[in-house]
């Protein structure tokens, strides 16, 4: 019989353990990949919208901040899109 001492039999089951969250983190990773990818898109289908548009269009958060803002609002206002993102 050999003998172990204490620390070594408190972490006998954490390479299981570390497998684990490794493989936890992993997943984390990938999940927030695919949204991200999947925001993209999105964006660039709403900019081809906004681009289309012959209509000035500003869409705004509750909180009043402009976040797009369509050429058409742009030539109408006189000034780029990014002169009012985030203003309150």
């Amino acid at each position: 019989m050999t003998h172990r001492p204490p620390d070594a039999k408190r972490f006998a089951g954490s390479g299981d353990e570390l497998g684990v969250v490794s493989r936890k983190i992993t997943q984390v990773g990938q999940q927030l990949r695919g949204v991200h990818e999947i925001f993209s898109t999105m964006r660039e289908n709403m900019n081809s919208v906004m681009a289309g548009l012959e209509d000035g269009l500003l869409l705004f958060t509750r909180d009043s901040r402009a976040v797009m803002i369509s050429p058409a609002a742009e030539k109408f206002l006189g000034a780029p899109a990014v002169h009012f993102w985030g203003g309150a």
